[in-house]
């Protein structure tokens, strides 16, 4: 598990899937929500807006544990929280030029879209550098994680000699 006082990337691997990062963002997420709602007495809507994201981001983690349903389940959820970041920053750049004109600003409302939008940021560019990873592993036919490599008398046979066509012309 150690390899000279270094953690080894398989064992990193088996433990930060996408699905359980999926989980612990969700819950970030709900988290910030009650954190902020015991912060200010007085209640905002913008106060539930993260929690309106998290429980979508928990869910595709808790689905994505399931290996058949993995990969559409974090596609949903990365477009979920792509969507909360984007929304977020559009949200806190709106309130900052109200309060730029001089206008009546919750500072406590923008603080809280700003740290959703941050985790949701966070989450999308963990699931790209993820995609970038595995697509590179996959094109140099190295070490794959375990549940992502295709199993079976056919994994890694092209179509037809799947099919038990021959691909040699001269056999």
């Amino acid at each position: 598990m150690l390899l000279t006082g270094r953690v080894s990337c398989e064992f990193l691997a088996k433990i930060f899937t996408m699905a359980r990062v999926g989980i612990v963002f969700g819950l970030l997420l709900c988290g910030l929500t009650y954190a902020a709602m015991v912060w200010d007495p007085e209640k905002i809507p913008a106060q539930f807006i993260p929690m309106m994201f998290g429980i979508p981001l928990l869910f595709c983690g808790v689905v994505a544990l399931n290996p058949h349903r993995r990969k559409a389940s974090m596609q949903v959820a990365t477009t979920v929280a792509g969507l909360g970041a984007g929304g977020g920053m559009l949200w806190c750049m709106t309130r900052g030029v109200r309060l730029a004109t001089g206008k009546q600003v919750s500072m406590h409302g923008m603080t809280v879209i700003g740290i959703m939008s941050l985790l949701c940021v966070v989450f999308v560019a963990l699931w790209l550098s993820g995609l970038f990873q595995m697509r590179r592993r996959q094109a140099a036919g190295g070490p794959f994680p375990s549940g992502t490599r295709p199993v079976g008398s056919n994994a890694g046979k092209s179509i037809d000699e799947a099919a038990g066509n021959k691909s040699d012309p001269e056999e």
